[in-house]
């Protein structure tokens, strides 16, 4: 059995893009990654991570100093590329995205919320990656819980999203995910440590930063230096996809 962890980073009203990311990996292998990593945060008296508060040397953190903190991501980063299989990252330009997802007539229609969105189409990159390399094998997709978002009208729209793809795509398997918290799934702490990585790599891109001055671009070529797949979803794709979606709402009568 494979196990999927994503983890998401960035929101609507104070980010540029919305990242979800996670890895790949075999349930045997997952189970020493957690003795791993848990062993890791306890040699430095770390409870849980969680990469925003690393990098903002939290509390939990300030007994590290900078210098503890970063030989701690780094003692982390090693756990993941020595345990974990693959890796995704979903990251969508929010203005781009109110551009061709704006619907004035119904603001409050929720097939059209940013998470809403990207929640369906990392399903689908990781379906399709399935699909294509590993579909002999049984897998599951574990999201870390969404305190904004309701998590029973995500799950009731997998099975709309798989009809959609079978028209195209009749033998993909797409299991219905569920969603946990980083403390009983820890592989969402690392999920949590390469959405974050990836959204910064775009904030820093945007404002200008050398990418290769940045230990932040260090880190995430570390993170992703197992095989991977990288989506990026800018202006053109998501005119795409709104047409898509505008046809779909249009057919089951969601568009009046």
């Amino acid at each position: 059995m494979l196990e999927i962890y994503i983890d998401d980073s960035g929101k609507e009203q104070d980010s540029p893009s919305l990242v979800l990311a996670g890895y790949l990996a075999s349930e045997k292998a997952w189970s020493a990654f957690n003795k791993n990593w848990q062993g890791v945060l306890d040699a430095a008296n770390i409870p849980a991570f969680h990469m925003v508060e690393a990098w903002r040397m939290g509390h939990a953190y300030q007994h590290l100093g900078a210098l503890g903190r970063n030989q701690l991501i780094q003692d982390l980063l090693s756990c993941i590329n020595k345990h974990v299989e693959y890796a995704f990252v979903l990251s969508i330009d929010l203005d781009a995205y109110r551009h061709w997802f704006a619907r004035k007539e119904e603001p409050d229609l929720v097939l059209t919320r940013p998470y809403h969105f990207a929640f369906h189409s990392i399903q689908l990159l990781i379906a399709d990656h399935i699909y294509k390399w590993r579909d002999d094998e049984d897998f599951s997709v574990i999201l870390d819980e969404q305190g904004g978002e309701s998590a029973r009208i995500l799950l009731d729209a997998v099975d709309q999203n798989k009809a959609f793809v079978a028209t195209k795509r009749p033998h993909m398997r797409m299991p219905k995910p569920r969603f946990d918290t980083d403390l009983r799934a820890i592989p969402l702490q690392a999920a949590d440590m390469l959405a974050w990585l990836s959204r910064r790599e775009d904030y820093n891109n945007r404002k200008g930063v050398d990418l290769k001055q940045a230990v932040e671009s260090l880190w995430l070529d570390q993170a992703l230096s197992i095989p991977n797949k990288v989506k990026l979803m800018g202006d053109a794709v998501l005119e795409t996809a709104s047409r898509i979606m505008a046809q779909q709402l249009k057919t089951a009568g969601l568009d009046s």
